[in-house]
């Protein structure tokens, strides 16, 4: 690279394009080309543009169910963790390589292939190579595209099962959503929160984690009312309303807020119909949270007790046996 800088620089354009074709990336990967863009990526002497480039390169990879298999290998991976570590959180280089990562995840079927892994798999493998931590770190940056980036990496892993769903609770993602959430997010980023929690929200000990972060400050403001807010959202947030009212130890929680959720309730009754029903549901749900008839309600200083997920020992209970989740999966988005 050093003695052919402006050539390699001049052929990465060419590279990009031409791995955009299945055949001509299956080649380049069969014939040492994640060598090759990892070498590019640690050399001290490679500028940014060079990286870029390789990132582009990698994207198109993921882009095709065939390549994407190919990228799924173990050098494929540990390529694109390496420069997720190393680049800045708030660089173009980091972002675009969380963009290859979420193309990728997409991509890859949830069955085995010769050639590659199936989806959970890979994806157990970037949790434990530290991935969500990085996450975390992502979504408190002022950047819409790198906490929707972020945010969307994290739902496809909660949505795939519910022990990768546990695992991103343990890492107390879902938990690092909520100030993003009040801090007026693209609306596919609270789409993708929203949605976290459902999945992550049947455990109590999650439920708890949720609560201490303000998740109930958020659902009682007027996130709803905001034209831009998916339908979608406000349904799959009824059903986050319906599993933490579910729970009569959430009730001190509740207790002060009663009013704010019988307005949400209210409001999409009148603005969105289509979510009646739940919102019946809820305010089923709020009526059995009594706390003159629960002896075994949590206080909230009760939260600040709870073992938080991301210091371990916070694995058992899971999804409830999974029960809940089965009865109202959100659709993908």
């Amino acid at each position: 690279y050093r003695n052919m800088r402006e050539v390699v620089e001049g052929s990465m354009g060419v590279l990009c394009n031409l791995c955009a074709l299945p055949g001509n990336g299956e080649s380049f990967v069969m014939n040492g080309g994640l060598q090759l863009l990892d070498s590019l990526y640690s050399d001290p002497e490679s500028g940014d543009n060079v990286r870029l480039a390789s990132a582009s390169v990698l994207h198109n990879l993921a882009a095709n169910p065939d390549t994407a298999l190919l990228l799924s290998s173990d050098e494929g991976i540990d390529l694109l963790v390496k420069i997720i570590r190393k680049a800045p959180v708030d660089s173009p280089l980091f972002l675009n390589t969380l963009k290859v990562l979420a193309a990728l995840l997409f991509k890859l079927p949830n069955d085995n292939k010769p050639a590659g892994n199936k989806k959970p798999e890979v994806m157990k493998r970037i949790i434990q190579k530290g991935l969500l931590a990085t996450l975390n770190e992502a979504v408190k940056y002022d950047s819409k595209e790198l906490q929707e980036m972020s945010a969307t990496l994290m739902i496809v892993i909660a949505q795939t099962s519910p022990k990768l769903a546990q695992e991103l609770a343990d890492a107390d993602s879902p938990a690092q959503l909520v100030n993003m959430c009040m801090n007026n997010p693209t609306p596919q980023a609270q789409h993708c929160s929203v949605a976290i929690w459902f999945h992550v929200c049947d455990a109590f000990q999650n439920q708890a984690r949720l609560i201490e972060s303000g998740i109930i400050a958020f659902l009682i403001s007027d996130w709803y009312t905001n034209p831009a807010t998916k339908d979608d959202t406000i349904r799959i947030g009824c059903g986050v309303y319906i599993k933490l009212c579910s729970n009569v130890r959430n009730a001190a929680a509740f207790s002060q807020y009663k009013d704010k959720v019988i307005d949400f309730c209210n409001y999409c009754r009148q603005n969105k119909p289509q979510v009646a029903d739940l919102c019946n549901a809820i305010e089923s749900s709020m009526k059995q949270m009594d706390p003159m008839q629960n002896a075994t309600m949590m206080v909230q200083e009760d939260y600040q007790k709870q073992p938080n997920p991301n210091q371990g020992g916070g694995g058992g209970g899971g999804y409830g046996g999974g029960q809940q989740q089965q009865q109202q999966q959100p659709p993908q988005d």
